[in-house]
């Protein structure tokens, strides 16, 4: 067979590898965030239903009107198997009702009832089937339909429909709480229950002879005295042998029946015909208490739903905290005999009732309700667990991080440390804190346990790779850590720093000196018990540094540290005063702690210093939420000179910033990369991101078109140019990007590599160039414009010819004087080990990259699909360097 390569590119996707403008998305830093997971939030408002299609996908009703913070159908929905929403779905007006009651026919179409009286804004009264793409079955006509709500439903081998509510009449015709239905919609007259219940059905279950059971809040069947529980035989009367005595004492809310025939109620009842009962039981078949379930002392609020396991086990969801004396927040698992199942740990489990749970063919527990965590993560109202109550990570969390990224450091690496508030990345979790490969990827090598308690608002990497990292948390891995702690390299927690008893408060910035000495500001008071206003310096084992002097230190919280050249400290933050004398919101202090009374800010900043950067000659651009320094108006950014006074050749344009800048990095050559909840600067839309030229001006070469979606915390500068971006955003310039992404950066004013006028090669005698950016390669081109600063241009090496690309053909970089990596596009741009010359041959079908560095400066082609199992022989389709080549003409 031959040896074949061709290069799969599309007229609709041409892509000029030779340059990425800066600002742009880079595509290649963590591949796997394009929100096939969706974006996390989950749904706004209660999740009452759900049910499982036979290919895994979940309907879910309720209340809400969204999903991951887009508008959706309201009231219904259908997820993937792993969470995210299923755009196949039909996407209209919804429901204008609560959905509460959902059940899939063997055909796939859907029967749902609830409140509603319209779906799609066609009328149609608290039932209707749906097609499996959602949309209206015609061929189901329940005719006026019910006159009240629905709440539960049950498909019978059949095709008929038992429809179970609170409704009087079904299409004109006395059916109270309960009837059945054809196939097609219609009344089931056959089925008559005369005067039927006196109060609302909530629930339904159907034993393997056709017979009903029934609970609700009735009190009456027929007539006949039925205290919220009852059994209907196949003809709607009521079965007399289905003995109950007194009932519940209070409402029947959920009912199951176990596969040997016994039945299990749960509610908002505490005796069942006299017998203690608390809001769970279990009856025989012929309705008296089954004494051997002993559920103790039981829940101490409502139960609203009932799953029985495989095993026998019971998953059970409600509005109570307690069972059997033991906390349990709004969900158990009880052993067969009713006895808490102690395997079943949800920690501290949701924070509000549970209305659906539903067992899964693999044994994953799928959970709908009012709340919006589950054990402190954030989960909006839908959630799956794993058989042991743990979160399954996988389930409806967002690629990137679900959460805030409040902090990024990179180390000497090119690793990335990210500490905010999150407990998960790409579904891996990861509380508070994680280090990312290069590439974007989760670096599995650093294990931080059970991570921090609450957030990690500052990081810092010494010199032997451990980590000091401070926040708002008060325990790491389990152990208390009062807002402080230093790990190992390998993400372990390192117990010989020792903070002692900690930070009184927490901890929002953190520097550390040359000689290994840690600078720690924030809003505490106190160090291990000693007084420490806002700022403090550390020894290397983590005592405090009796020789750096403060005296009285600040007077309020410190937000931003920078240490000089020469060991002095730059402070910003929210302070008036540091040891009595008056400095507004920033400082510079003298490497033994005491103010340096050379940089005089006079009156300063008006509010909050977020951000600090110095150049290299000495002058300070600061960002904050501050409008003045020193009386002159400066919105939100302002540079200032070594000694304290304005530098007013940094210009800011029309009203600067409007809004916040929480983080500020420079480039080397001297412009600046400002982010945070602005949405302009000096007029012009950056939306809370944006870079400036040397003098303050707007740099319009940055190209981040429609920005982030939401706030940007931390910025950190890579060595090759490009940006790490942290914050709670989950888009950039509309590419999904949870709350972490990298941007395109550019080198040239640390590059001397010499600009290459364009690209071309030669085919036959016959020159080809690139036009230009995003363009067609096209034959004896004049004017070429793209300017580059590393040759990305990638060829084909063998007997090449217009018609066929024959074998003995390898990838091949015509870059010279440089460093090489091919890389696996495929496994998200992983190093492929041994190939680092400029010539690569693939020994399998694939999608291939290749890593320059040059100078300093390092760029990566886009990737490139080879095919050794087809040629392609269109003379106008010719693949070369990367690009679609138009023929001859």
């Amino acid at each position: 067979m031959k040896n074949i390569f061709l290069l799969l590119l599309s007229l609709s996707s041409l892509h000029f590898l030779a340059y990425s403008q800066p600002g742009t998305n880079d595509a290649t830093f963590n591949t796997f965030d394009d929100c096939s997971m969706g974006v996390g939030s989950g749904f706004e408002n209660t999740v009452s239903v759900s049910a499982i299609q036979a290919d895994g996908k979940i309907i879910v009703g309720g209340q809400f009107t969204y999903f991951d913070g887009v508008y959706l159908q309201p009231r219904i929905a259908r997820l993937n198997s792993n969470g995210s929403l299923d755009l196949a779905f039909v996407n209209g007006t919804g429901f204008n009702g609560e959905v509460d009651a959902i059940a899939i026919q063997p055909d796939g179409k859907i029967i749902v009832g609830g409140y509603f009286t319209s779906y799609n804004g066609l009328p149609i009264n608290r039932i209707i089937r749906l097609n499996s793409d959602g949309s209206v079955d015609g061929t189901f006509n329940p005719g006026t339909g019910f006159d009240n709500y629905v709440s539960s439903l049950i498909i019978l081998s059949d095709g008929k429909i038992i429809v179970g509510g609170g409704f009087e009449y079904c299409d004109g015709t006395l059916r109270r709480s309960l009837a059945i239905l054809n196939s097609d919609g219609s009344l089931d007259v056959s089925f008559n229950t005369n005067n039927g219940f006196s109060g609302h059905v909530f629930d339904i279950a159907c034993q393997t002879d056709g017979k009903i059971i029934a609970t609700g809040a009735f009190n009456s069947f027929d007539g006949t005295p039925i205290n919220r529980m009852a059994r209907v035989n196949t003809d709607g009367t009521l079965d007399l042998t289905f003995g109950v005595g007194t009932g519940f004492n209070n409402t029947g809310q959920s009912v199951a029946i176990q596969m040997d025939g016994k039945i299990l109620v749960g509610g908002n009842f505490t005796t069942y015909n006299g017998s203690s009962g608390v809001r769970i039981v279990r009856l025989n078949s012929d309705g008296t208490i089954d004494l051997t379930f002993n559920a103790g002392s039981g829940f101490d609020n409502s139960v609203s739903s009932i799953s029985i396991q495989t095993d026998g086990k019971l998953v059970v969801g409600g509005s109570f905290t307690v069972f059997d004396g033991g906390s349990t927040n709004y969900i158990a698992r009880l052993n067969s005999d009713g006895s808490a199942d102690f395997s079943f740990n949800p920690g501290s489990g949701f924070s509000a009732a549970v209305r659906t749970t539903l067992i899964q063919p693999d044994g994953k527990i799928l959970v709908g309700g009012s709340y919006n965590s589950f054990n402190g993560t954030w989960k909006m109202r839908f959630s799956r667990l794993n058989v042991d109550a743990t979160l399954d990570g996988f389930f409806g969390a967002p690629t990137g991080f679900n959460y805030t990224v409040s902090s990024t450091t990179i180390q000497s690496d090119g690793k990335i440390i990210a500490g905010g508030i999150f407990t998960y990345f790409n579904g891996t979790p990861c509380s508070s804190i994680a280090r990312l490969n290069e590439n974007g990827s989760m670096d599995l090598s650093f294990n931080s346990g059970l991570g921090f308690d609450d957030e990690v608002y500052a990081s810092a990497v010494q010199a032997d790779g451990k980590i000091i990292a401070g926040g708002n948390f008060t325990t790491f891995n389990g152990s208390a850590s009062n807002y402080l702690t230093r790990m190992n390299a390998d993400g372990s927690q390192d117990i010989s720093f020792n903070v002692g008893t900690g930070f009184d408060s927490y901890v929002t910035a953190i520097a550390i000196q040359s000689d290994g000495k840690i600078i720690v500001g924030g809003n505490f008071t106190t160090y291990n018990g000693m007084p420490a206003n806002y700022l403090v310096r550390l020894n290397t084992d983590g005592s405090m540094d009796g020789t750096f002097n403060m005296g009285s230190g600040f007077s309020e919280y410190v937000q931003s540290l920078v240490i000089l050249s020469d060991g002095k400290i730059m402070v910003g933050g929210n302070f008036t005063s540091y040891n009595g004398t008056n400095r507004y919101r920033i400082a510079r202090l003298n490497s033994n702690g005491t103010l340096d009374a050379a940089f005089n800010p006079l009156s300063g900043f008006n509010g909050t210093v977020m951000s600090i950067a110095v150049q290299p000659d000495g002058k300070i651009i600061a960002g904050g939420q501050f409008t003045s320094y020193a009386g002159t108006t400066r919105n939100r950014i302002a540079r200032i000179n070594s000694n304290g006074t304005l530098d007013l050749t940094f210009t800011l344009g029309v009203g600067g910033f409007n809004q916040t800048v929480s983080s500020i990095i420079l480039q080397s050559d001297g412009k600046v990369i400002a982010a945070g909840s602005f949405t302009t600067y000096g007029g012009n839309t950056a939306n809370h991101i944006a870079r400036l030229n040397a003098n303050g001006s707007h740099d319009a070469t940055f190209i981040s078109g429609t920005g982030f979606d939401e706030n940007v915390r931390s910025l950190s500068l890579c060595s090759d140019g490009k940006v790490i971006v942290g914050g709670e955003f989950a888009a950039f310039d509309g590419v999904c990007r949870n709350n972490i992404a990298r941007l395109q950066g550019d080198c040239n004013s640390a590059s001397t590599i010499a600009p290459v006028a364009c690209d071309s090669i030669v085919i036959n005698g016959i020159t080809y160039y690139s036009s230009g950016a995003y363009q067609q390669i096209i034959p004896n081109s004049v004017g070429c414009d793209s300017t580059i600063t590393i040759n990305l241009t990638i060829g084909l090496t063998g007997n090449i010819d217009l018609t066929t690309i024959q074998s003995n053909t390898s990838l091949l970089s015509i870059e010279t004087a440089a460093t090489f990596q091919w890389l696996d596009c495929a496994n998200a741009n992983s190093p492929i080990v041994g190939f680092t010359d400029p010539l690569y041959s693939a020994t399998t079908t694939g999608s291939f990259s290749l890593e320059i560095t040059k100078d300093g400066c390092k760029d990566t082609t886009t990737c490139l699909l080879v095919d050794q199992n087809d040629f392609y022989n269109e003379p106008w389709y010719y693949p070369m360097m990367g690009e679609v080549f138009a023929g001859p003409t």
